[in-house]
């Protein structure tokens, strides 16, 4: 991400058959699996962009030559949960579902699963 700069963007849309008078947005994340279309028309927006996308290291950049609404809500690429423990911050009353106590450890044996499941 330290290589990334607005210079470099504008030089990656003429790379890509873009130019000054297309439209280049970041999809900057507002939940899981959701985000908006953020515009980069400045500086200031490329170094926004990174401080926003810095954690996940990873951007999502859209070229258009047709401008795109930015009140819309997109679809991205949902964040991984970490895998939480059986006595992590867990109430013991709790009978959810979501429960893998019933499952197998050795998740790399079909064997063991397929006998479980019978």
């Amino acid at each position: 991400m330290t290589n990334i700069d607005y210079l470099t963007l504008m030089s990656l849309t003429e790379q890509c058959g873009y130019g000054s008078r297309d439209f280049l947005y970041y999809m900057k994340r507002t939940g899981n699996a959701k985000g908006t279309l953020e515009i980069i028309n400045y500086r200031s927006d490329a170094d926004e962009m990174i401080k926003c996308c810095e954690s996940e290291r990873r951007l999502r950049i859209l070229m258009s030559a047709q401008p795109q609404p930015q009140d819309i809500v997109v679809n991205i690429t949902p964040l991984k949960r970490r895998r939480e423990r059986a006595g992590d911050d867990q109430s013991q009353g709790d009978d959810s579902d979501d429960d893998d106590e019933d499952f197998p450890e050795d998740y790399a044996s079909l064997n063991a699963y397929k006998e479980w499941i019978q």
